[in-house]
C-alpha cells in the first residue's frame, strides 16, 4: 500500500494482535478506532 492510503479492516481478538504485529513490522504509522456501542474512541 501506499503512504496516504486508507484501510479499513473489521478484526477481533487474536486477530488483531497479529494485525498489530504485522502493521509494526513494516514501519507504518498506523492508528486504531475501537468502536464501541457509545462512541467510537481514537487510540
Amino acid at each position: 500500500l501506499c503512504r496516504g492510503t486508507n484501510v479499513c479492516y473489521s478484526v477481533f481478538y487474536d486477530l488483531a494482535n497479529k494485525l498489530d504485529e504485522k502493521l509494526v513490522l513494516t514501519g507504518y504509522e498506523h492508528k486504531v478506532i475501537v468502536a464501541t456501542n457509545i462512541n467510537p474512541k481514537l487510540v
